[in-house]
């Protein structure tokens, strides 16, 4: 640049101005050149004044165009994604809604009754025709409610059991109502309900496909109960499903009839040279079942309310499987030998 500005200088001292006749004007002077420093002033007339603003009012219209149509494709990606968000929820089934015990949030409303307060709001309405009612919706003290489990006949128990109760003088009137306001509520009828202990009383048992849940009625003469609870088994794992599925086979496949009832939740033990066993509530009883290796399907051996009798451990694979366990014999107790 100084090189540049350098030979501009230059050229300037040598290019001085001549002065010349004016032929109009002869006394005109001649006119100062104009310094290097002078800056030139553009002229802009009112044309190009206006024809400027004209553009800059066009280019902000078309980037307000613009913006405004990525906040409206913005807001509807948006809404969107709010409405189909999957929920985190541990508990949730396929369509979003949860199992989960809440006694604060749900309502019995939608093709599930998807939480435990909606199982509490159904109680009350189908409770609510009765005078005497005193709103009194609690957790199951005196009944195990069972379903029929996973396609089978036998009854397995439920959980998160909700219990409400009316005293009467007429408790066949008294289930009479009761059981016509179930029918009302979607209800049908599904015969009777076993009691999962030892011994107990039959429930009268309804069900409701469309929100999964199933009641029981029980007549106490003076007392009349209504148990309801959702129709699903979530306090088992699917290992346990599994299991109790393949021991009601089990049975099935030896006496050609399901258990009518079974508690899961019994241990695997191992016995000799690979063979397991477990015991399991069944029947108001006990039920044991053995397989020859952990890969083996169960077999059914024994069901009552005492152990078997030590004869009846009459093959190497009984043997082996129930190897040390208690047996009946004319003593009285002994143990499994090989």
């Amino acid at each position: 640049m100084e090189d540049q500005n350098s030979f501009n200088q230059q050229a300037g001292a040598n290019d001085a101005p001549v002065q010349q006749d004016n032929p109009l004007n002869a006394s005109a002077s001649v006119s100062e050149p104009m310094s290097e420093s002078t800056p030139v002033v553009p002229v802009v007339t009112s044309a190009t004044t206006d024809s400027s603003i004209k553009k800059i009012k066009i280019l902000a219209i078309v980037l307000g165009a613009l913006a405004l149509i990525f906040a409206v494709i913005a807001l509807f990606f948006g809404i969107s994604y709010v409405g189909n968000k999957p929920t985190n929820n541990p508990n949730a089934n396929n369509n979003g809604s949860t199992t989960t015990p809440d006694e604060n949030n749900g309502t019995a409303t939608g093709s599930t009754v998807s939480e435990y307060k909606g199982v509490r709001d159904l109680m009350t309405n189908i409770m609510s025709s009765f005078d005497n009612f005193g709103g009194e919706i609690r957790g199951d003290n005196m009944f195990d409610l069972s379903y029929k489990f996973d396609g089978t006949e036998t009854f397995v128990p439920l959980e998160n059991v909700l219990e409400a109760s009316i005293s009467t003088s007429n408790a066949g009137n008294t289930v009479s109502v009761m059981s016509a306001n179930l029918v009302d509520a979607g209800f049908s009828a599904i015969g009777e309900i076993p009691f999962m202990g030892s011994a107990g009383p039959i429930l009268e048992g309804y069900y409701n496909a469309n929100i999964n849940v199933v009641c029981g009625i029980f007549d106490d003469n003076t007392e009349v109960y209504l148990d309801c609870a959702e129709a699903n088994w979530s306090w088992l794992t699917d290992e346990e499903k599994t299991l109790a599925k393949s021991l009601i086979m089990a049975y099935y496949n030896k006496t050609g009839e399901y258990p009518i009832k079974l508690h899961p939740g019994g241990k695997i033990i191992d016995g000799a040279d690979s063979h397991q066993r477990i015991t399991v509530g069944m029947n108001g009883g006990r039920g044991e079942f053995y397989r020859v290796s952990p890969t083996a399907e169960w077999q059914f051996f024994y069901g009552g309310q005492d152990y078997a009798s030590c004869s009846e451990y009459n093959t190497e694979d009984l043997k082996k499987a129930f190897f040390g366990t208690t047996c009946r014999d004319d003593s009285g107790e002994s143990t499994v030998h090989l």
